[in-house]
Order: structure tokens, then sequence, then C-alpha cells
């Protein structure tokens, strides 16, 4: 722990690691790193991901932390979870490397982990004090899928199951925590309030996008690793999309983000109009091409990045509620929402076809997230919160 000369020390710990910044979660986590680095010098522990490019150079960790792990879900485990009482993302999942490796580092002044089932998974932190960053909530993103019947009868069984485990298992961490944080003050208030609000952010660019004719592209982003993101693809290829073109056939719907393999995104690059872009190293790029950010997610939790991103670009935004949800968003001033395949057809064709629709929603979305979701103002909240809990 820090002596009277010392900066503090802070453990960061995450399933996942801030870089490169090519999902939601790893612009959340580089944030959090950022703003940490600000108080403390800083120890990153990145528990479960896969093998990947080394740590950029400038990255503001003290030392980085990699515990080994076995890929995936370890299904040897199904009787643990049958019979217990943790839900599958922490139930099915190796955590014993981490909790070694956490077990064995010097003690913390202050542990931040980010995802609940990230500390219920490695248990208790050698630290003075913890933070629990709830970057969203468990068991509203069940209960959300579960309200579109997504998935079989047996997964929508097992997502019930582990929606009522979460419902008990997450109020017993938050109070196990000294502090926690949340996206928005819509889940604030569903945990009941005393959270700290830390929203994602996203930085506008420096150079503002030229947006003029651009051809009838809708773009939806998104690795279809994320359940929601697949599911997102699967409405927008096989039911926004064929809508659309009965009005504007020569309109194309480009699917950005790993398609993982048996995913169902993997197989609709058949479809007609339908292009499947994968990773791409440079996702403004594509963005600077199309004409509309389809967001078609029916479940999930948390706010999306995807939403800030196309904000920060000035690509106009068609949303189901679900995808701009906890945002300060206004529908019909910053974003379109619908929630049915027809309305978010039609919402696309009034942007592509009244080029000033598109352009009074992205001026009015790139203002609000310079007033509110910027990358810095999440640096500074999430160093507000570190610096309340450390010492002196």
């Amino acid at each position: 722990m820090a002596g009277e000369s010392e900066r503090p020390r802070a453990l960061l710990v995450s399933t996942e690691r801030p870089w490169p910044l090519d999902s939601g979660v790893r612009r959340r986590l580089s944030a959090t790193l950022a703003g940490l680095a600000q108080v403390a010098d800083v120890d990153l522990c990145s528990v479960l991901p896969e093998p990947g490019p080394p740590p950029p150079a400038g990255l503001p960790a003290a030392h980085v932390l990699r515990p080994p792990r076995r890929a995936g879900y370890d299904l040897t485990r199904l009787p643990r979870w049958l019979g217990g009482h943790l839900p599958r993302s922490v139930a099915l999942v190796d955590w014993a490397p981490a909790r070694a490796a956490l077990r064995d580092a010097s003690p913390y002044d202050l542990a931040w982990v980010l995802g609940a089932h990230t500390l219920a998974g490695v248990g208790r932190l050698p630290a003075d004090r913890v933070v629990l960053d709830v970057d969203d909530v468990p068991y509203l993103v069940l209960e959300h899928k579960l309200a579109a019947r997504a998935g079989s009868p047996l997964q929508r069984a097992a997502d019930r199951l582990d929606a009522r485990r979460w419902r008990s298992l997450l109020p017993r961490l938050l109070a196990d925590v000294d502090a926690a944080a949340v996206c928005s003050s819509l889940d604030q208030r569903r945990l009941g309030g005393g959270q700290v609000v830390i929203p994602n952010g996203y930085d506008p660019p420096a150079v503002r996008p030229r947006r003029s004719d651009v051809r009838p592209v809708l773009v939806c982003v998104g690795g279809s690793d994320y359940g929601p993101n697949d599911d997102a693809n699967v409405v927008a290829a096989r039911e926004v999309l064929p809508l659309v073109r009965r009005e504007l056939p020569d309109a194309e719907l480009w699917l950005v983000g790993t398609a993982a393999p048996g995913s169902a995104t993997s197989g609709l690059g058949e479809l007609p109009g339908v292009r499947l872009l994968g990773h791409v190293p440079d996702v403004p790029a594509v963005l600077a091409e199309a004409a509309v950010s389809l967001v078609a997610i029916r479940f999930g939790g948390g706010t999306r990045v995807k939403v800030l991103e196309a904000f920060a670009h000035e690509l106009p935004v068609v949303s189901t509620s679900v995808g701009v949800e906890g945002l300060e968003v206004r529908p019909g001033e910053h974003v379109l929402v619908a929630d049915d395949a027809a309305g978010l057809a039609a919402a696309c064709l009034r942007v592509l076809r009244d080029a000033a629709v598109g352009t009074a929603l992205s001026g009015a979305a790139r203002r609000l997230l310079a007033e509110e979701y910027t990358a810095e103002q999440a640096r500074s909240r999430v160093a507000e919160l570190a610096r309340a809990q450390l010492p002196g």
C-alpha cells in the first residue's frame, strides 16, 4: 500500500483487455484505466481474454497481469451450474488461475472491477477498497432477451434460471463493495440508487467528417461473438433490409465486426444486398461511406458505444428503444426509434430519401455527444470516484 510519499496503488480487473478499441467494453475499460492512472499507479489484470496483440505503447499501466486460462465455457462444469446458485457466466468459467494470481499479488489501496460477473468469479481482492463497475445489469440483459423470445426453448429456460440467479446475486455483490458505478441514471434507478453514474464516452474526431453523396447503405457495427449483436444482425438482414429494398432496390446492409464461427451472422453474407465486412481496421472510414447506422438491438445492458460512435462521426442513427436505452436522447431529434421491422425500415427510408432529416439528426446528436458523452468526461468521473476512495 502507498506510503506517505508514494502514489496510491490501484488494481483494475476485467475479463477483457483495453486494446484494440474495437468494442464498447474495451472503450469503457480504456477510459477507466486512463482515469485511474490520473490518481494512482495502476496494475491491469485481464483475467479471461484469448491470446491477442501485445499492449500498445503508452498504455497507462504499471504492470499487466495475464493469468493463464482455458478458452470459453468449460462444459464439464455444467453440473456445478445446474446444482448450484451461480449464473452460467460465473459457474461455467474456470476462475482458479485468476484467483491464484490475485491472491499472490501485493496489497493495493484500491481495486476497480469491471463487470458483476468478474467480481463474482475472482472473489476476494487484495485491496483496502473495492469499486464495482456494473457496466450492464446482467438480469436485465436476460429479461430483455426473454421478452424478445430470442433463442431456443432450452436457451430461454437457461436464461430464466440465470435471470433469477442474477437478481439474487447482484445485490449481494453491491453490498460487499465500497462503491459502485453504472453507465446511466436509468441503471442507477433500477438498482435503487447509491451508484455513481459514469456514462460511456467517445471522443469526436478533430476533423468533422464530410457527408455528401453517400450511397444508400445501412451499417450495423458489432462483433457477433456478443449475442445481442448477432441477433440484431439477423433482424437487420432478414427483416429490415428486404423492406427497404422494396422501395430502394440498390440499398445495402454492411455488417461490421468479427463474424464468430457458428454465429447466425456468419451465414448472412449470402442474402441479397448484405455485405459481411467482418473486422475492419478503420471503422470510421466505413461509417463515412454509409447513410444510416442501424441499431436493431432487441436485448442488452448498459449503453451502446456504437451509438456514440455514430454520433461522433455524424452518421444518422435508426434504433430500437433498447438500442438507445440509458442515453439521454430524444426520438425525432437525436435518433429515429422503432421497435419492429416495418418501423425500422420506414425510419431508414426516411433518412435515405431526405438528406435534411439525416443532417438534422446527426447535428443534434453530435452536440449531445459533446455535452454529455465524451471519453474525457468518462475518464474524469473515474478519477473523481477513485480519488474519493483512496487514502488522503
